[in-house]
């Protein structure tokens, strides 16, 4: 991890975090709020957002410039995507409440399965705080964050395992009633998704209920999560390759395709992730409906999870052209998918 280090800003209230990447400036505005300002050292580096406020204390701002190998580049948005309201919480919300009651978590056990820095754990363990949690994942920087935001929170209801590669997942987990994915399965290799789709299924408790959102669909149009291209989701590997290297804005042009695969430039299809897990004799796959008020599909589940405060408008439309397309074909192609797939137990004839 890269060694961060704090100075004095020119104004006395402001804090300066030095990375090798660029620097964070910290400004008191109130107290308990702070304002971040990332400053990049290579003008080339892509960066979504460079401005924010927050309640996060210092120590915690510079664990996340700490984090991860992209310093200052991801400090705002990991950020935001815990205490932006319309971020990960409007997803989850979507995601998992768009297809059960709240009530039916009371008292049971969630795996958070590549729970990052935490923003989806805290906010499970908030959504529903009558229920265990239990979140995995393969960085110990991240896992540091989450610990930290947890103390932040004053979270009880939560524990932290590291995994021991990127194939399995910690011993001696026990069963869980539900397990959430979100924003991590387009990050798995391959061969990643073959071992680790039918290992957390095999965790789930019969009737329990795999929910898998903020993964990038397969086939949309535009391949939005890593490349930013048009048609890049359609192409050969080897195409798509040379195609993000030269094209995309977001400053691939030395990037590898297993790094950008990590990366997640590859997302999926329901159909994938339904035959990586497979069948059993004592156990059927179910694809839940959504359940909710004046929603149809996953395209308005979509919709309602997204974030409105980028690209509004520019939402709004696929989100009309996605519903058209679903009233003149049938086919239901979101940018993102939203699943829940229950574990129900087979019914067996009697004799």
């Amino acid at each position: 991890m890269p060694e961060v280090t704090r100075s004095n800003g020119s104004d006395p209230d402001e804090v300066i975090l030095h990375h090798p990447a660029g620097t964070v400036t910290v400004r008191t505005v109130a107290p308990g709020r702070f304002r971040l300002s990332a400053k990049l050292n290579n003008p080339n580096q892509f960066v979504s957002r460079n401005h924010l406020e927050t309640s996060y204390p210092i120590d915690l701002i510079q664990e996340i410039v700490k984090a991860g190998g992209l310093g200052p580049a991801w400090v705002c948005d990991a950020i935001a995507r815990e205490e932006s309201p319309d971020y990960v919480p409007q997803a989850l919300k979507a995601s998992i409440l768009g297809f059960l009651d709240e009530s039916r978590f009371v008292d049971k056990r969630i795996l958070d399965f590549g729970c990052g820095s935490g923003a989806s754990t805290t906010w499970l363990a908030r959504m529903f705080p009558q229920t265990r949690i239990v979140g995995i994942d393969l960085s110990a920087d991240f896992l540091s964050i989450a610990r930290m935001r947890c103390a932040h929170y004053g979270l009880d209801n939560i524990e932290f395992l590291q995994s021991p590669d990127g194939e399995s997942m910690p011993p001696d987990l026990g069963t869980f009633d539900f397990v959430t994915l979100t924003g991590v399965y387009e990050h798995l290799l391959p061969v990643e998704r073959k071992h680790l789709l039918p290992t957390l299924w095999s965790v789930l408790k019969p009737g329990g209920t795999l929910f898998l959102h903020k993964t990038p669909h397969r086939y949309f149009p535009v391949e939005t999560h890593t490349s930013g291209l048009p048609l890049l989701n359609y192409l050969p590997d080897r195409l798509a390759l040379p195609y993000a290297r030269h094209f995309s804005r977001r400053k691939l042009a030395n990037e590898d395709w297993p790094k950008l695969l990590r990366g997640g430039i590859r997302g999926a299809t329901a159909k994938e992730i339904i035959a990586l897990i497979g069948d059993s004799p004592e156990c059927e796959l179910v694809s839940l409906k959504p359940c909710i008020d004046g929603v149809d599909d996953t395209i308005d589940l979509w919709y309602s999870g997204a974030e409105k405060g980028q690209d509004t408008v520019i939402k709004e439309w696929v989100y009309r052209l996605c519903k058209g397309l679903k009233r003149v074909t049938g086919i239901e192609l979101p940018p993102y998918l939203t699943l829940a797939l229950q574990k129900r137990p087979r019914v067996t004839a009697q004799p």
